[in-house]
């Protein structure tokens, strides 16, 4: 078993897309930094259970707490209640076999609980959501929007080259909470990949940490948000690939 503490920034884009001005020609103060003015912070905390199975089979179940935002008045200029950011409470649970050939097959299932949580309407608006969606979520009659919770399966099957080098790919299902009004819904179901596909390369060394190359594809976008500043069009509603890299280190 495991306790632990769960710290949490986030930082939102502002005018400045977020950066800070160190080279500049008049006084500097990070205090006055509007890009900081655009974070707030957290804090949780997570449980950790694992346990060895017949067949050798590893379980492990884990839940984190849902993360307490701080609030904060200058995203869009306009007010944010702290609970309009909180992350919601999530319980993960795992099993993994080893399989012949330096491999092993995982089943997971994630149940994220969107459902205790507010829904900032600014959020919606200033997201890269389908124009259709938010023409109905904008409508004189729009329902209210609320989100059901999630529960994301994923199988994944991993094979090591060597002590440090493996390889994975992950099937995954859809990562986006259906809404509670069936009009929002059925918007939802119609824009976002109900499976994803993952391909990835990792490298661990007790020297430089772990290093990760992650793509995923899906046939339409795996979830709302995306890493550019304009909303979704019908080019960017059709297949996805995205592109991860991270680098890790315990110490």
């Amino acid at each position: 078993m495991g306790v632990a503490a769960v710290l949490v920034q986030q930082r939102f884009l502002d005018d400045n897309l977020g950066s800070l001005n160190f080279a500049s020609s008049t006084a500097y103060m990070i205090s006055q930094d509007k890009a900081l003015w655009s974070s707030n912070r957290g804090t949780g905390y997570q449980l950790n259970f694992s346990q060895k199975l017949p067949q050798n089979i590893d379980a492990s179940l884990s839940y984190q707490s849902r993360i307490q935002m701080s609030e904060f008045g200058f995203i869009s200029q306009r007010y944010i209640d702290s609970r309009d950011n909180d992350l919601p409470s999530q319980v993960l649970l795992s099993l993994t076999r080893p399989m012949p050939g330096k491999s092993q097959l995982s089943l997971s299932a994630e149940k994220i609980y969107y459902s205790r949580n507010k829904i900032n309407r600014e959020s919606i608006n200033n997201s890269a959501y389908s124009q259709s969606f938010i023409n109905a979520f904008n409508g004189v009659i729009s329902p209210k929007f609320e989100l059901n919770d999630l529960t994301i399966y994923t199988l994944s099957f991993k094979q090591n080259f060597s002590e440090n080098f493996s390889w994975n790919i992950d099937v995954v299902s859809s990562q986006q909470a259906s809404a509670t009004a069936k009009i929002l819904n059925d918007i939802l179901s119609n824009d976002t990949a109900a499976f994803s596909y993952r391909l990835g390369l990792s490298h661990q060394s007790h020297s430089f940490g772990s290093f990760n190359l992650f793509a995923s594809f899906a046939n339409k976008p795996i979830q709302f948000g995306r890493t550019d500043f304009a909303g979704l069009s019908s080019l960017s509603l059709g297949p996805q690939i995205e592109g991860v890299a991270s680098w890790s280190i315990q110490f």
